[in-house]
């Protein structure tokens, strides 16, 4: 996943290397703005080489969501003096599962540090804000974010919580910040077939992930 590039050990090509159980890893890519050349080199030259022919659902939608979580980090995630506001995504597949993980790490103050202060009454009234799991869900009901621009606010939502909605098969999403954890878990739907929203759930925990991880997760056979 890029590790023995920062050893600078040669190490192959991508796709090339497997995990246990057979798991196939993507090399980890990393920016600092939304930039759909770095998500086009991941699925073209990280994601499908491992896939075995077989199609990414919603890719349009998936693209969507990638761009806007790396768009969150350079605008929200960082203090103006950090050294290195950066993104880092990556891929990885289980082919005896037919599972496919995305996911996008940033080391910044954490979503439920970056919701903005004008919102202080209105969570307040809904979420302690000493809640790290409850302050992510509500940043993805919340319709406006710090920069006070209209346009803004609606992206967890609309794009990357809404990669799941309309997936035909069992999918999980999760953003792990601080001490919190939200979850949204479509793998128990059966055959795979519904659209619903699936389960929420929470989590809280005693230990900080500093910075924020997100994950898609679907199962594709």
């Amino acid at each position: 996943m890029g590790f023995f590039d920062l050893l600078h050990v040669q190490s192959g090509s991508d796709a090339e290397r497997g995990g246990e159980n057979g798991v196939r890893y993507v090399k980890f890519r990393t920016g600092q703005k939304a930039s759909g050349e770095e998500y086009a080199g991941l699925i073209v030259e990280g994601i499908e080489p491992i896939m075995g022919g077989i199609a990414i659902p919603r890719r349009l939608a998936l693209y969507a969501a990638v761009t806007e979580a790396m768009a969150n980090v350079a605008k929200h995630a960082y203090r103006d003096n950090d050294r290195c506001p950066s993104w880092w995504i990556s891929a990885s597949r289980n082919p005896a599962t037919g599972e496919v993980s995305l996911l996008i790490y940033d080391q910044g103050i954490g979503i439920p540090g970056s919701l903005p202060r004008t919102f202080g009454e209105v969570i307040r009234g809904v979420v302690p804000l000493s809640d790290d799991a409850g302050l992510i869900k509500a940043a993805h009901e919340l319709r406006r974010t710090a920069t006070k621009e209209e346009h803004r606010g609606l992206g967890l939502d609309r794009d990357v919580r809404g990669y799941l909605r309309g997936l035909r098969c069992p999918a999980f999403y999760r953003v792990v910040s601080r001490r919190g954890e939200y979850i949204i878990d479509k793998t128990q739907d059966g055959d795979g077939t519904q659209d619903g929203p699936g389960t929420e759930e929470l989590k809280r925990h005693s230990k900080p992930l500093h910075g924020t991880l997100i994950e898609w997760r679907m199962v594709l056979q």
